[in-house]
């Protein structure tokens, strides 16, 4: 079982740059609708005519409007059943003491882990100050903030590459698993419908990443025939991950 599955739903909270952070309640993150033409004044235009452009674009309109229905709902039940499985995770660790220590444990090998690779919670910090001086419009000057944004994106990415190193040590993917395991037996005994609960979140998360994609396909192609009308280049649809 994956980590972040059931008991790495709630029970690995780690610590701000934790091992794999874990999915809390799927925040489901909405994708940009296709935009759609402004609508004429009632009456001002003939009704579409069947394989016409206009009819396609009417079409269009109408399932982009209960795509963004179904999304909702998506997004509702992720949130209660998430929910759900929070207050479990929170029950199985008032009642299993060695699961907090087990937690404890892992986040500080994960920041020993980081510190060796010189990024420590001084380390963090100054990236958190260096990211807020970047959102500030007013801190910098132009030169400032060019020079600043460059190293910042340095550190990042060296950032990312020493979570990557760490989540893959053995002994903290050993601890992982044994935290999981655990964990999942303890939320088993307070709800047997843990797993079931689990699965549904997988299923809405699934079905939510399809939506997604399907609306950004809607979106490059009426780009495209947007550019095409105005005699632009097209843009190269980009590869799906």
């Amino acid at each position: 079982m994956a980590l972040g599955s059931i008991a790495g739903l709630c029970l690995l909270s780690a610590c701000n740059q934790g091992p794999k952070e874990t999915a809390q309640p799927q925040q489901l993150e909405q994708p940009a609708e296709p935009a759609s033409e402004q609508a004429p004044e009632p009456g001002s235009e003939p009704v579409p005519m069947p394989g016409s452009e206009a009819m396609t674009n009417q079409m269009q309109e109408q399932g982009a409007a209960g795509t963004q229905q179904r999304l909702q709902k998506l997004q509702n039940r992720a949130q209660e059943v998430g929910t759900k499985l929070q207050e479990i995770a929170k029950k199985a660790e008032e009642n299993n003491p060695e699961i907090v220590k087990m937690q404890e444990d892992l986040e500080n090998t994960y920041k020993k882990k980081m510190e060796e690779q010189g990024f420590s919670q001084q380390k963090l910090d100054e990236l958190k100050q260096m990211q807020q001086q970047l959102q500030d419009p007013e801190a910098l000057g132009e030169e400032e903030r060019q020079k600043l944004t460059q190293e910042f994106q340095q550190e990042v990415t060296g950032l990312q590459e020493a979570q990557q190193e760490a989540e893959n040590d053995p002994a903290i993917q050993e601890a992982q698993a044994e935290l999981e395991r655990v964990g999942t037996e303890a939320m088993m005994e307070i709800d047997p419908n843990t797993a079931a609960l689990q699965e549904e979140l997988d299923e809405i998360q699934t079905e939510f990443n399809e939506i997604r994609q399907q609306m950004q396909q809607q979106l490059m192609q009426q780009q495209m025939r947007q550019m095409q009308r105005q005699g632009q280049p097209q843009p190269q649809p980009q590869p799906q991950n």
